[in-house]
């Protein structure tokens, strides 16, 4: 009895604060989180759905939309298509194509500008092919409609005998946009109509503020609206008078390095929308066209890659701003003049800004200096890198640029990847260099390129700054040539490994989570343009194909295909609740030679989790301990986790079994489902105690509920990785109970469970398809619960030794 009563004195003495601090969550609420009012993607999804509903419900029998202005017609009909095809409707419901066939009607002298290029954009994304000599017809009148008179060359204006000789910026960015989806689709385009419009764009700049006028005999002041056409218009220009001939010679030869900046009347006007921001109306007009306005805020951002436009985060504010405005019945509606009382007309505007604007993020592009020769040397790779990405993935998808000298870790993770470039500079402050290793540890995938060869130099400085960086951040874990039995090289493409443009990694955790090609890319995805690839030489062609196809499978490995919603993005959980004196929860990981810490940021970001969610102090340093019984003993809980075979010794096995006896806990995973460590586990808990078995855990037992105040996990996603036939991979998701595994002691207590499927490279943030296991959030809970469960136990345990 008497040792009894020692037993738990030394059991109170290290579970004290744990039992308290538990029973005060189990008496209390949760205690998680609430979260912040900020507005959600799930909100953005009731919105598109909401108003697609309005607008499908107000469709008129043979599918068109009621006609507002005669001069346009058929233009409402084909806005709301456009809308409708951009919030997700199936160009194939019966609706979609009466409202097709609506379009497909409007009569070549019925057409305007307007009319013309909502046509054109609207069955470019329908079905381009199908559609393709009616895209063409629409392309050629546009051509024939660009004004060429004095004073208003090189612009659009209504196209139907309205001031045909007098263009504006407003019907001259509809033209522009119409013209750059035809061009996607690989229809020709005068190149002389794109060096016309350049000229009328210049012209509409207003160079003492820095904005665009609307028309050019009348200089009223700047405002937001045509702002925003001009940002787009001048991207979309510039991009489509790039030609293949510059970059590559008749023998295919590659020389893709040139001094390019951003557009000077382009970096001027977004420093305009920085000042003159709003979400609330068109910046210095009104609120007639507020809508309107919102719909070229969404390109003009999105285009030009940015998150901001000064402090002003624009989608976010601008979706919270239209779910607020949004009518019962789905609908919007803007004040009387210029067509915005139109629910037709409003509503379509803001589901464009809204599904246009939430495409996912799948890579961001690091700024690291002011010069965009030093970080951003080939503008457009990234931005058609994800083009292609989009036709392999069959989705919509979107990058950013990513200003890390100002960057947070949690802005870093506003992309899951982010890709740095550069050729001389490279210049890291101790706040970047510990937020980009930040980044990595908490899941994030870093993509690097040195602008080296192909007419970009040799030597450049940024190699060997780099290296020194990866040296400084990650030592001992040295970038090493990722070899041809390497995950990367097979996850979209089957792909073989190239002397030419070789990729190096480093396995800072629990996959490779930094990739460095000291070879140019980025010039390479910049020529892959449908349009140009049949003009190269077929070594050209092959070595541009390459190029994009790494870039390609670098994102897939990294992404798993699995990407956060626009708003959804992750939140870095740092800090201990515990105020000065106050007793930390510690939950150590063993000690052993089977790779004990080979996923060492995991067991952090759970415990950093478990935190979070039950509003408890948790020690997140790494403790390791050793299997023996000195160690072990002061904690209720013990995690282990590994790769490879290990054994512990007859004195090892000895305390285990005296700590496991005395009500000690050990929570294992299999880090990445690796069988010889599950062997080993089995093996060594056997021989440990022979008369017990780990059994399956069923689904109905109470550590998968939320009775000990953790998470429903009943059923969870389990992912399958898989090998198509041509040697590519795959992945196949199931739902199910969690599968693990309890071993049971005589006294009926609890004293190990075992995951035999990942939790580890989960928690790590890794792509859930290279493991067979769980997603992140899935592992995120189940190993709540089984804290929670475990500790229960551990209280349990001390109160009837106590007892005793």
């Amino acid at each position: 009895m008497n040792a009894h009563f020692d037993l738990a004195n030394r059991w109170l003495g290290r579970t004290a604060s744990v039992v308290f601090l538990l029973v005060v969550v189990l008496l209390s609420d949760s205690g998680r989180l609430r979260g912040d009012d900020k507005i959600k993607a799930e909100d953005v999804r009731r919105s598109i759905e909401n108003g697609t509903r309005f607008l499908t419900a107000e469709q008129l029998e043979n599918g068109s939309f009621p006609q507002l202005a005669p001069q346009h017609r058929g233009g409402i009909t084909a806005l709301c298509t456009l809308a409708l095809l951009n919030a997700g409707v199936d160009a194939k419901h019966p609706r979609m194509k009466a409202a097709i066939d609506r379009v497909l009607e409007i009569r070549e002298d019925q057409l305007s500008t307007y009319t013309a290029s909502l046509r054109v954009m609207a069955l470019c994304l329908a079905d381009p092919k199908a559609h393709r000599n009616q895209i063409d017809a629409d392309v050629k009148w546009l051509e024939l409609k660009q004004v060429q008179g004095e004073g208003s060359a090189g612009g659009w204006g209504y196209g139907n005998g309205l001031h045909d000789s007098t263009a504006d910026a407003s019907n001259s960015q509809f033209a522009i946009l119409a013209l750059h989806e035809a061009r996607q689709i690989g229809l020709p385009i005068d190149e002389r109509v794109w060096r016309r419009a350049k000229t009328y764009w210049e012209s509409m700049f207003d160079a003492s503020s820095g904005g665009f006028y609307y028309r050019s005999n009348i200089r009223s002041d700047a405002y937001g609206s045509m702002t925003c056409a001009g940002i787009s218009s001048l991207i979309i220009i510039d991009e489509n008078l790039k030609k293949p001939e510059d970059a590559v010679d008749p023998n295919g030869n590659i020389s893709c390095c040139r001094q390019l900046h951003l557009h000077e009347k382009v970096d001027r006007a977004l420093d305009w929308m920085a000042k003159h921001f709003s979400v609330q109306r068109n910046p210095e007009q009104d609120t007639m066209t507020k809508f309107y306005y919102l719909y070229g805020l969404e390109r003009a951002g999105r285009i030009s890659g940015r998150r901001f436009f000064g402090e002003h985060d624009w989608y976010r504010l601008g979706a919270a701003h239209l779910i607020k405005t949004q009518k019962g019945t789905g609908a919007w509606q803007g004040t009387a003049g210029l067509g915005e009382d139109s629910e037709f007309i409003a509503t379509s505007f803001a589901l464009l800004f809204l599904a246009k604007g939430r495409k996912p993020i799948v890579i961001g592009k690091y700024q690291h200096a002011d010069e965009a020769s030093d970080w951003d040397v080939h503008p457009l790779g990234v931005h058609y890198l994800v083009r292609r990405m989009e036709q392999a993935w069959s989705a919509k998808l979107n990058w950013q640029t990513i200003d890390g000298r100002r960057a947070t870790v949690d802005d870093l993770h506003e992309a899951p990847i982010l890709f740095i470039s550069g050729r001389d500079q490279l210049e890291f402050n101790d706040e970047q260099k510990q937020n980009l290793k930040m980044y990595i540890e908490s899941g994030g995938f870093v993509f690097v390129e040195a602008a080296q060869g192909d007419g970009c130099g040799e030597n450049v400085e940024f190699d060997k700054k780099f290296r020194a960086l990866v040296g400084e951040l990650f030592p001992g874990n040295a970038l090493e040539p990722l070899p041809e039995s390497h995950p990367i090289w097979n996850s979209h493409f089957k792909l073989l490994p190239s002397k030419n443009r070789p990729l190096l990694g480093i396995q800072a955790s629990c996959r490779t989570s930094l990739v460095y090609c000291p070879r140019n890319l980025a010039g390479l995805w910049e020529l892959n343009q449908p349009a140009w690839m049949a003009t190269y030489p077929k070594n050209a062609q092959d070595e541009i194909d390459y190029a994009t196809r790494v870039g390609i499978n670098v994102i897939t490995y990294a992404t798993g295909r699995q990407l956060n919603e626009k708003l959804d993005t992750p939140r870095i959980l740092a800090g201990n609740r515990a105020g000065p004196g106050s007793r930390l929860i510690q939950v150590p990981k063993l000690d052993h030679g089977g790779g004990s810490d080979d996923a060492p940021n995991a067991w952090r970001n759970m415990l950093t989790q478990f935190e979070f969610d039950m509003q408890l102090p948790v020690d997140k340093a790494k403790i390791l301990v050793a299997p023996e019984l000195a160690s072990l003993q002061k904690y209720p809980l013990v995690f282990m986790h590994g790769r490879e075979s290990f054994e512990f010794t007859a004195a090892q096995r000895a305390d285990l079994k005296k700590y496991l006896d005395d009500g000690g806990f050990l929570f294992v995973d299999c880090i990445c489902a690796a069988k010889p460590f599950a062997d080993a586990v089995r093996r060594e808990l056997k021989s440990i105690y022979p008369e017990f078995e780990l059994k399956l855990i069923g689904s109905d037992h109470p550590i998968w509920t939320d009775q000990f105040f953790g998470y429903d996990v009943r059923q969870v996603a389990l992912h399958t990785p898989e090998v198509n036939p041509d040697g590519t991979a795959a992945a196949r998701e199931r739902k199910t109970a969690p599968v693990m595994e309890m071993l049971t002691l005589a006294n009926g207590r609890s004293a190990v469970v075992f995951s035999p499927y990942d939790l580890s490279c989960a928690l790590e943030n890794a792509a859930a398809s290279q493991c067979l296991g769980y997603s992140k959030d899935d592992a995120s809970k189940i190993a709540v619960n089984v804290v929670l469960y475990a500790l229960q136990n551990a209280e349990s345990e001390v109160a009837e030794t106590a007892g005793r």
